[in-house]
């Protein structure tokens, strides 16, 4: 019965926390780029322009409700995350691929909430296959040149696709 006495209060309390969090307002922002991997393909930057670099690049596109609060902060925190963990702007950007190919395969790349406000970053179980052999071509090329390497990498990723099917 108090409730109902106090709605308009506990309204207007309400309303005033939620325009006093506008105020409070971290920088949605991107860095300058480096550089960008030299990419083995077209299609492997797409696939991962479509489906990484809103988190783990410099080149972000925040949507119109990144402007609000709290979603604002969330935003901040996880593109914040995603940068520190990979960062394709960014060379010098500690990458295990192995881990990479492991989150897309596991789908944990991208992440359910991302893919649910991003139908485009939703991939098909093709497109998983080629954005992880591009991945394995683009970084173990780049780090190890030697064929040797690369056409052993690609061996153990065919095992692992027949141990995940």
């Amino acid at each position: 019965m108090k409730f109902r006495k106090h709605w308009k209060t506990v309204l207007l309390g309400v309303i005033a926390c939620f325009v006093f969090a506008q105020v409070i307002r971290p920088p949605l922002t991107n860095p300058p780029i480096s550089t960008e991997p030299r990419w083995d393909s077209p299609r492997t930057r797409e696939l991962v322009r479509r489906a990484c670099f809103d988190c783990h690049s410099n080149q972000v596109t925040y949507p119109w409700y990144a402007q609000v609060a709290p979603v604002r902060w969330w935003l901040w925190h996880h593109v914040s995350e995603g940068r520190e963990h990979l960062n394709f702007s960014q060379p010098d950007s500690d990458l295990d691929v192995e881990d990479l190919v492991e989150a897309i395969r596991e789908n944990e790349m991208p992440t359910p909430d991302y893919k649910l406000m991003h139908p485009r970053a939703r991939l098909t179980a093709s497109e998983k296959d080629s954005l992880v052999v591009g991945l394995l071509r683009t970084f173990q090329e780049q780090a190890a040149p030697d064929s040797t390497t690369r056409s052993d990498s690609l061996e153990s990723l065919d095992e692992s696709k027949k141990v995940v099917d």
